[in-house]
């Protein structure tokens, strides 16, 4: 083979080589969204990749009719991502676990929720208004789980031979009031935050109380 000719080649495949290495994982994303297999899975993840990135408009083909915005995630970053998770299924609704990777101010954040995927004639799209709002409940579920798995485990790892059985009543009992109030400064703080007129009306549960 002529030398000019392997050194030629040689070159080339350092460039392409260079240009993956740099370019790979974007080269791949773009690749993905030029075909969406119908599935709510597939819809939700190229759903992500288009309104985590930094124009977003072509992210309104993924979404249902009553839920298109032109602006969907404010902010940018390069480094933003979109963890899917398991997804459930009710009512021909799809929720898919999903955790918000955004970096902001040079501050990294978690958001978890819940894309929500539904049937619009024939094609799975996403609903936006009803996925920006489940975050509330995805970060609630995600806590009270911690909770409960970190409390099982410690009472089955450190049962605590040490308690007679009329003291472990007492400190679960200590367990669930603090628990309840934990719970009732959550519930203050989320008013305070969304909407604080709210606190006017609301109803006050007895525990709170």
């Amino acid at each position: 083979m002529n030398k000019f000719v392997m050194y030629g080649l040689v070159i080339v495949s350092v460039a392409l080589g260079t240009a993956w290495f740099v370019f790979g994982d974007a080269i791949i994303e773009r690749g993905d969204l030029l075909y969406t297999p119908n599935e709510p899975t597939a819809v939700a993840n190229d759903f992500w990749i288009t309104a985590l990135n930094e124009t977003d408009t072509g992210a309104a083909r993924y979404l249902s009719g009553d839920s298109l915005s032109e602006t969907l995630i404010p902010g940018y970053s390069k480094q933003d991502r979109a963890i899917l998770g398991k997804s459930e299924q009710s009512n021909g609704t799809y929720y898919i676990k999903t955790t918000l990777m955004l970096f902001r101010d040079g501050q990294s954040t978690q958001v978890p929720l819940y894309t929500v995927v539904v049937s619009e004639d024939g094609l799975f799209k996403v609903d936006l208004n009803s996925t920006l709002s489940s975050a509330q409940d995805a970060a609630l579920d995600n806590a009270l789980s911690y909770y409960a798995s970190a409390a099982k485990h410690a009472y089955r790892l450190f049962p605590g031979t040490q308690l007679s059985a009329d003291e472990k009543v007492l400190l679960l009992d200590a367990n669930l009031s603090n628990l309840e109030e934990r719970m009732c400064a959550v519930r203050s703080e989320v008013i305070k935050t969304v909407l604080p007129s709210y606190a006017q009306s609301a109803s006050t549960p007895a525990y709170c109380e």
